[in-house]
């Protein structure tokens, strides 16, 4: 019987494939860089690296709740995890000697530790230091931590909205320890209130004095209103006062300046009751009293408020918040001022942060090399999308070297299309200026990682309308049809013929081209192209919503659609028979009554044999699109197209138009808003995106996957939110097990987006089963489940069942050996997969039970043989009536471990292969829980 034993080897295992499951961002493709939501603190290590803080889950596609480590270069800290809990956030971070870190905020637990509440100590790998103990009690209050300021002796004066401090009135300031304890010999009262959050910055100065700024209105006592500087035990600074400024409001930050003047910054007026000249940043000398030779105009924004300044060597000083105007000049809400207040136009980031809730930069940081990160609420930055961060250059451009947008950027739209081609690669059309950073408009060549093929650059500029469809010629070239009115800097009115390149064709004449837009495109086999939309006329010649033109642009004569459909065309879909399929808000064709879908023969002739009988009026109402499933039955979607209900907007057809009633019913829809596109699979499935928000009184938003029979596919867990009034899906297409999804789209699955991603469609990576425990010791056990095939790495949580945090162990295979156990304790774990870079769900919870320790059942000479000894290929370690579990290692004469050799056993034999070995002296280490037995051997 063979048995396990732990011996000191290295196996590297490498796996591919797809993470987590359908509906899941695919890894592999380029998403959203940076974070999905707001960052409100970010600080600079003394390593170079950063720590960023904030109601985020995500960074670069990868989860991270709250609190992150980043690289010099803005890549993800791997070896950096640690979590704020869901629904809470980060509001303040200081670096702690030792390589620790000071965590604040809202949180009321943090790595599922419910001991420790609105303040942490980590660790430098993000767990946390249990050495340090907080003395904030939740139950007393409901309050946060906004700030820290580190002594040089180690204590921590921290600042934000609470009243007590291990039990005892510490109202809104406190001075801790370097263990957390509260230190006795610092007092200060901020009164605490619905007109008071207390301390939001605190500034050292190096004299043991302290600048403090929030918001409040007394402090010991004393008037002072939002800022105010204390003595190192808490007492006021007689020698500062603000005098006459009743009406402060709310100081954010801080700065003290190299020549002892203080810059403050927040949300407060300038004149009426209050002495202060200007709004929401002013500076004071050092009494207090307003220094008059700074000034500023004015800043607008509705509320405008600064967050943060710094003050530059050179005197300048950066600004950033919630504005948009400063001195009258467009600032965005990031600024440059002059020493004396006026605005610096040396330094400009044009549109600054934007999102769909305005944008707002909520600190930034000056870098050694002059240039500044600054971080936010905002997933916009001067026109290129960042998810909340962004590296400026000295002068306020982005620095591309690091910042680096991706997706399909523009301010009108985003992408109306997407076909996979044969190459691997995905063509998009839509209403963009460029995607990633490269400048190709309207239509774009992606690789199969989401990055932008630069062989192809297309000058559709989208100010001069979109590009609605597209379709490929077996040549390569691209028929382009929208609203547009310019390609390549000259007129083309709304159908155009694009190179291999993306350069216009002049090859294709259309003249003068169509008058109203172009919908929907398609190229029949013999290279012949149908375009169908809003338009009437084509090259002047009357062609009502539909025509057919020949491969060099000129219009087909051999397609008669008589008088027409007498609406628009949103949708023609070729049938295997030549026959065609067109949908729209047209209420008849060649005057025959065909609401909103209809069959043409291949002349353009209405065929007869098809009718769907549906009932809209057709003014406002219409066929969004239109999918045929592989048994030729048809999906239909549009706006109250109505077949058997008033509200009918989702149906199946049977290849004769009739109504499909083995399909889920459009009463049990309950879209509540429009599915804009369609496409099936080789199963069945259905797949359908738009804008609606239930499917079957399900909330479900925008994007679902259905049965065959209309159901939702529950196994498919598409994650796009509601956010956004303009957020939508408007095309789907699949390639290779994905799903790909374009529209005006922001956000997926808590990861920032540019209106395009990829998700995954079958699943081929799972969170493991079957966990099981074996070769269980006092200190030891081995943890074991099934193998997941695409998987790259395991990661296993452990922890005694009693409580406290989990500790997290990595494996390559399908089982750990766990260490450093202790006897007679219960332990929980779970594991889970991780493929491509990101985990699947965890597996269910196991535990095991570790043994008692025992007493002797020592190593000796007596229970354990070794020969031949000299050996020459094969080592024999013999163990007599042993069934503890032990490691066994190798070192050669100068203590050097070595790491490549096999070894198996077979009941109470092990069999070692050394026959790779040099020629010798070598020790065997052979260690149980008790001890370790040294025995020297020779190779020869």
């Amino acid at each position: 019987m063979k048995n396990l034993i732990s011996i000191t080897v290295g196996i590297f295992l490498i796996m591919h494939g797809h993470a987590q499951t359908p509906g899941a961002l695919d890894p592999s493709f380029q998403h959203g860089k940076y974070f999905n939501s707001t960052v409100n603190k970010i600080i600079q290590l003394s390593d170079g690296s950063f720590i960023a803080g904030g109601w985020f889950r995500n960074y670069d596609n990868a989860y991270h709740q709250g609190i992150v480590k980043l690289n010099a270069d803005l890549t993800l800290d791997e070896s950096f995890y640690s979590e704020c809990p869901d629904g809470f956030q980060v509001k303040a971070l200081a670096e702690y000697p030792g390589g620790k870190i000071l965590v604040g905020g809202d949180f009321k637990e943090w790595n599922n530790n419910s001991d420790y509440d609105f303040m942490v100590m980590l660790n430098a790998d993000g767990t946390i230091d249990a050495s340090f103990s907080e003395g904030f009690n939740p139950v007393l209050e409901t309050f946060e931590v906004n700030e820290f300021a580190v002594q040089p002796d180690g204590k921590i004066v921290v600042g934000g909205d609470f009243k007590f401090y291990d039990g005892v009135s510490r109202p809104g300031i406190v001075r801790i320890n370097a263990d957390g304890t509260l230190d006795t010999s610092f007092y200060a009262n901020l009164p605490m209130g619905s007109d008071s959050d207390g301390a939001l910055d605190i500034e050292l100065l190096d004299d043991g004095r302290m600048m403090i700024g929030g918001r409040f209105n007394s402090i010991n006592g004393a008037t002072a209103d939002g800022v105010a500087r204390l003595n190192s035990d808490g007492s006021n600074d007689p020698t500062f006062n603000l005098l006459g400024a009743t009406e402060i409001g709310t100081i954010n930050d801080v700065e003290l300046q190299s020549d002892g003047k203080i810059l403050i910054g927040g949300s407060f007026p300038f004149g009426g009751s209050t002495n202060i000249p200007t709004e929401n940043i002013a500076r004071l000398n050092t009494d207090g009293s307003v220094d008059s030779t700074f000034y500023i105009t004015y800043m607008e924004l509705g509320f405008p408020e600064v967050f943060e300044v710094i003050s530059q060597d050179d005197g300048k000083i950066l600004i950033t918040g919630s504005f948009e105007t400063l001195n009258g000049d467009p600032v965005g809400n990031i600024a440059r001022l002059n020493a004396d207040g006026s605005t610096d136009p040396t330094f400009y980031a044009g549109t600054g942060g934007t999102s769909i809730n305005g944008g707002i930069v909520l600190d930034v940081i000056l870098l050694a090399d002059d240039a500044f990160l600054a971080v936010g609420e905002f997933t916009v930055f001067n026109g290129k999308v960042f998810g909340c961060i962004v590296k400026l250059l000295n002068n306020g451009d982005i620095d591309n070297s690091i910042s680096k947008d991706f997706g399909a950027n523009g301010s009108y739209g985003g992408v109306n299309k997407i076909v996979p081609a044969d190459d691997g690669k995905v063509w998009i059309c839509g209403v963009f200026s460029a995607v990633g950073d490269v400048a190709t408009k309207g239509v774009a060549k992606l690789n199969a990682d989401g990055s932008t093929d630069t062989s192809f650059i297309a000058d559709v500029n989208p100010y001069y309308g979109t590009v609605n469809d597209f379709a490929i010629q077996s040549d390569g070239k691209i028929i382009i049809g929208g609203g547009f009115t310019i390609v390549d800097g000259s007129a083309k009115n709304r159908i155009a013929r694009l190179k291999v390149d993306g350069s216009r064709d002049n090859t294709f004449h259309t003249g003068t081209g169509f008058n109203y837009s172009v919908n929907t495109l398609a190229i029949q086999p013999d290279g012949k192209i149908l375009a169908g939309g809003n338009f009437t006329t084509y090259n002047g010649t009357p062609v009502p919503y539909l025509v057919r033109l020949n491969s060099n642009g000129s219009q087909d004569a051999t397609f008669s659609s008589g008088i027409g459909p007498d609406g628009g065309i949103t949708s023609i879909i070729l049938l295997s028979d030549g026959k065609i399929l067109i949908g729209g808000t047209f209420n008849a064709y060649n005057a025959t009554t065909r609401r909103f879908i209809a069959r043409l023969n291949s002349d353009g002739s209405l065929d007869m044999t098809f009718n769907a009988s549906l009932t809209g009026n057709g003014s406002d109402e219409g066929v969004y699109d239109i999918a045929v499933q592989s048994d030729n039955k048809i999906v239909i979607s549009g706006d109250d197209i109505k077949r058997i209900s008033d509200d009918d907007d989702f149906m199946r057809l049977h290849p004769d138009g009739g109504y499909d009633t083995t399909f889920l019913t459009t009463a049990d829809h309950n879209l509540g808003k429009d599915i804009y596109s369609i496409i099936t699979d080789a199963d069945g499935f259905i797949t359908i995106g738009g804008k609606f928000k239930e499917y079957n009184n399900e909330s479900i938003h925008k994007l679902a996957r259905l049965n065959p029979d209309g159901t939702r596919d529950e196994t498919f867990i598409p994650l796009l939110e509601n956010f956004g009034i303009n957020e939508e899906v408007i095309a789907l297409a699949l390639k290779d097990g994905q799903l790909l999804i374009g529209g005006t789209l922001g956000e997926y699955s808590n990861c920032t987006i540019n209106n395009i991603a990829a998700i995954i469609y079958n699943e081929n990576c799972a969170a493991p089963v079957g966990l099981y425990a074996d070769n269980i010791t006092a200190t030891k056990a081995t943890t074991h489940w099934t193998n997941i095939p695409s998987a790259d790495s395991y990661q296993i949580w452990v922890r005694a069942i009693s409580g406290g945090p989990w500790t997290k162990k990595t494996a390559t295979v399908n089982f750990k050996a766990l260490k450093s156990l202790a006897p007679e304790t219960t332990y929980e774990y779970k594991v889970r997969t991780k493929c491509s870079g990101v985990f699947t769900d965890f597996s269910a919870v196991e535990n095991f039970t570790t043994l008692p320790l025992r007493e002797g059942h020592l190593i000796d000479a007596l229970n354990i043989e070794v020969y031949p000894n000299p050996a020459s290929d094969k080592l024999f370690v013999e163990l007599e009536n042993y069934d503890e579990y032990i490691s066994m290692e190798i070192f050669d004469i100068l203590g050097n471990k070595i790491e490549n050799f096999n070894s198996e056993i077979e009941d109470e034999l092990i069999s070692m292969d050394i026959s790779q070995l040099p020629a010798g002296v070598y020790i065997l280490n052979i260690s149980n829980t008790q001890m370790t037995k040294a025995i020297q051997f020779v190779h020869q």
